[in-house]
């Protein structure tokens, strides 16, 4: 089975989007996602020394930590990923040049 291509007019989109939130500016591209999602704001990453480190298609480093998740009001539990950036491509190439500002990881 062939997949069909979807038709969609992002032009169209994008103008009811800026119709819909004035405020918001879609032509600067979105911030890295950089918290840790094992602990609540203000806090370091437990699992730091040991986090599982991968590098997506973005060339980007990233932690993905598997947790378990428990939903207090429904009891649920789920499987999570922690999915934080730890760096950039551009900051490792920093890094390795010797320009690395400390604070990143």
């Amino acid at each position: 089975m062939a997949i069909e291509p979807i038709n969609i007019n992002l032009d169209k989109l994008k103008a009811k989007l800026k119709e819909r939130y004035p405020d918001y500016d879609f032509d600067k591209p979105v911030q890295l996602d950089r918290k840790c999602k094992l602990v609540p704001e203000g806090r370091s990453c437990p699992k730091k020394q040991d986090r599982p480190i991968v590098i997506d298609n973005n060339k980007n480093e990233m932690c993905v930590y598997l947790f378990k998740h428990l939903d207090e009001k429904s009891q649920i539990k789920s499987d999570r990923r922690c999915y934080a950036i730890v760096t950039t491509e551009e900051e490792r190439t920093k890094y390795e040049q010797g320009t690395w500002y400390e604070g990143n990881r």
